[in-house]
């Protein structure tokens, strides 16, 4: 779920703060995520806080029409927050552009997903506050109604993991786990019009069978209604 909080803008040094908006969809303890303007250098900047029981991860955006400059800070605390509402925070890895390829890669994909969100968000500022929590039970109903076989099924939740426009992967876990292990995998391929299970081999995904109805709310909701993706 994502909501946006009716904001003034808001100047935080040379920062001008445009938007500031809570997401529930990649973490059940919630993203604070937000998009700043820079005076002086007329840069943007997301910055977001992806939360969990046992740890966060620190997102830094910086783009000015391409993406040059992005950061993502893993930590860890000592004790879970449903212990300790404010533990000690341990720094796990720091990494940036240059850590690696794939890192490169993650990170730009996560950029992009963010920016098509506050995208939609200024296109569609009267859509319901509620929408994307909407969208994300949508897939879960869409996953639950296929040939799955995963014996969490009936209490799944999701984390989209990648979006990047023409796909989007999708982590499974267990509702009631509060850690949240991984139990599953799924692709939804929207370019191929497939749901593809990928848990056990990615390389040989399993294609699923689902309800054509749901898949094409999915698509208005994250693929901008793209109708080429739609199934009749």
């Amino acid at each position: 779920m994502k909501t946006s909080e009716a904001l003034e803008p808001k100047i935080i040094d040379s920062l001008i703060l445009l938007k500031d908006t809570i997401v529930f969809s990649n973490s059940s303890e919630g993203e604070k995520l937000s998009l700043f303007k820079n005076q002086r250098t007329n840069d943007s900047i997301i910055k977001s806080t992806i939360y969990g029981e046992t740890g966060k991860i620190d997102y830094t955006f910086i783009f000015n029409k391409e993406l040059f400059n992005a950061n993502r800070v893993t930590s860890n605390y000592e004790e879970p927050i449903y212990i300790n509402s404010n533990p000690k925070i341990n720094k796990i890895t720091d990494e940036n552009l240059k850590t690696s390829l794939l890192t490169k890669e993650e990170l730009t994909n996560i950029f992009m997903e963010d920016i098509k969100f506050f995208r939609s968000q200024k296109l569609h500022t009267s859509k319901s506050s509620n929408l994307k929590a909407d969208c994300s039970q949508i897939i879960i109903d869409l996953i639950k109604g296929s040939n799955f076989k995963n014996p969490f099924k009936d209490n799944l939740k999701i984390a989209i993991k990648n979006n990047n426009e023409v796909n989007m992967k999708l982590r499974l876990f267990d509702a009631n786990d509060k850690s949240e292990s991984t139990i599953g995998w799924i692709v939804f391929d929207a370019e191929n019009m497939r749901l593809l299970d990928i848990t056990n081999d990615i390389k040989n995904p399993i294609k699923l069978t689902f309800e054509h109805k749901l898949w094409n709310k999915i698509i208005e909701c994250f693929f901008d209604n793209d109708s080429s993706y739609y199934f009749d």
